[in-house]
């Protein structure tokens, strides 16, 4: 498949930059801290709080009052040598705020000052500080940071309720065939790639370390359940593709999704690409649903049901246009998944009988050729 057209033209705006490889660390760490601003306006939540958890940096996004909420542990990515808190902020706030969970985002010891094993040695103390009085715990990370969920949960396994991987960079090798396919042009590339794993690896490291290359690891017998969100056009998808087969040989709960037409980090471009909010949302109901979490209502005018599945539909339309009545919204939109045809029935079907509904139309179609339907509240 080729890539999405949203991500070419993000692509295309790209080549007026220095390539990645030509920066140097503290260059690479800025440039990610200036991409934040492609995730888009995250939610608001209730309570943002820094503090230090087994004397790591963490950030503490709570989207709801309690202390019983799920917790998800979020370690970033960035190649091991760069990425921190306010890098994968928006995305922690959209986590927190769809999932339902409570999310403490760790500021883990970066490469190339601190190499391996400590960012794994600072992933495991956080991971055993909060699971000390939390008893649903799960742990979740994009590239890099995908690496230290998989090792935290395959060490500490007992403790951890799920494993969210996304994009997972788990093998130092860097030998599968993705490398070679997505090696440039498509974002981050092989090159990119193997950086990260000299800055991060000592000389004469094992690369098939389990502790540096989950993929490798013999043992994954009783492991978490798993989430693995792999971008058709990247580096790394045959690596978290392979991890999700071995996983699932092993008798481990597995559910892969791979976005067609994708590249490596796309789920921090939300303001460029609008799959990357679907993949989001996918995630958060993964972890709602192994949590046994209610959907969570949106506090916007759209809602998006890219990740409903067909059984929830008439439920989430409903307990929507009620709170959205509730918030004195007058307008919304609402945006079908694939297989739009059957969603646009179902959806019309709740605003046919619906009360307060005043007016609903087809919208031109949203980017990617999704449907979308206009719904006027009659506000009574």
């Amino acid at each position: 498949m080729p890539l999405d057209p949203e991500v070419a033209a993000y692509l295309e705006g790209q080549k007026k930059l220095p390539p990645r490889g030509a920066m140097s660390v503290a260059e690479t760490r800025e440039f990610m801290r200036r991409r934040v601003a492609l995730a888009g306006t995250p939610p608001e939540l209730e309570r943002v709080e820094d503090r230090a958890i087994a004397r790591v940096p963490c950030r503490i996004y709570s989207p709801g009052a309690g202390d019983d909420l799920p917790l998800l542990l979020f370690f970033h990515g960035g190649r091991f040598f760069s990425g921190d808190l306010e890098t994968h902020d928006p995305l922690c706030r959209t986590l927190a705020a769809e999932s339902g969970c409570r999310v403490v985002a760790a500021d883990y010891r970066l490469a190339p000052e601190h190499k391996f094993p400590a960012a794994v040695e600072d992933a495991i103390r956080v991971t055993r500080a909060v699971t000390a009085n939390n008893p649903k715990v799960a742990v979740c990370g994009d590239s890099a940071g995908a690496n230290l969920a998989a090792v935290v949960a395959r060490e500490e396994s007992e403790w951890i309720a799920c494993q969210a991987l996304v994009y997972p960079m788990i093998d130092a090798t860097c030998s599968l065939p993705s490398y070679a396919e997505f090696a440039g042009g498509y974002g981050p590339g092989a090159e990119d790639m193997r950086r990260g794993w000299r800055e991060y690896m000592p000389p004469g490291t094992d690369p098939k370390d389990p502790r540096l290359s989950p993929l490798w690891a013999v043992d994954l017998l009783d492991l978490p359940p798993a989430f693995i969100l792999t971008a058709e056009c990247d580096t790394l998808r045959d690596e978290g593709e392979e991890y999700a087969r071995r996983l699932s040989k092993a008798g481990v709960s597995v559910t892969l999704s791979r976005y067609e037409g994708m590249i490596h980090g796309f789920l921090q471009l939300g303001s460029a690409v609008h799959r990357a909010q679907e993949a989001i949302s996918e995630c958060a109901r993964y972890l709602r649903d192994m949590f046994g979490l209610p959907f969570r209502i949106p506090v916007t005018d759209v809602l998006d049901l890219h990740t409903v599945p067909p059984r929830d539909v008439k439920d989430i339309v409903e307990e929507y246009l009620e709170e959205a009545r509730r918030r004195g919204f007058t307008a919304l939109r609402i945006i079908h998944g694939h297989g739009i045809g059957v969603q646009r029935k179902m959806v019309r079907a709740v605003l046919s009988r619906t009360a307060f509904v005043a007016d609903y139309r087809d919208a031109p179609q949203e980017a990617g050729g999704w449907g979308a339907t206009l719904v006027t509240l009659s506000g009574n």
